[in-house]
């Protein structure tokens, strides 16, 4: 089993936009992914409406969260 790789909307998106720099071209469906990530990554996309998405912030969320969740399993 492999293991789950957290990748936030900003990342997403800029993998998106790499690949579609590579290519040319996205599929309808990549192409439809892309337009959610750059919506959901910018100010718009936030609840406030002011604040773009920041990749480090979340990946050190997630890392927190991940340690502390492996904490609290050894505990049980």
């Amino acid at each position: 089993m492999t293991e789950e790789e957290f990748v936030d909307v900003a990342t997403v998106r800029d993998l998106l936009l790499d690949a579609q720099k590579r290519r040319g071209e996205l599929s309808y469906e990549q192409t439809m992914a892309l337009q959610h990530a750059e919506w959901s990554a910018s100010a718009q996309g936030h609840p406030s409406g002011n604040m773009k998405t920041d990749p480090k912030v979340f990946t050190d969320l997630y890392n927190q969260l991940t340690v502390s969740y492996t904490h609290l399993r050894a505990h049980e």
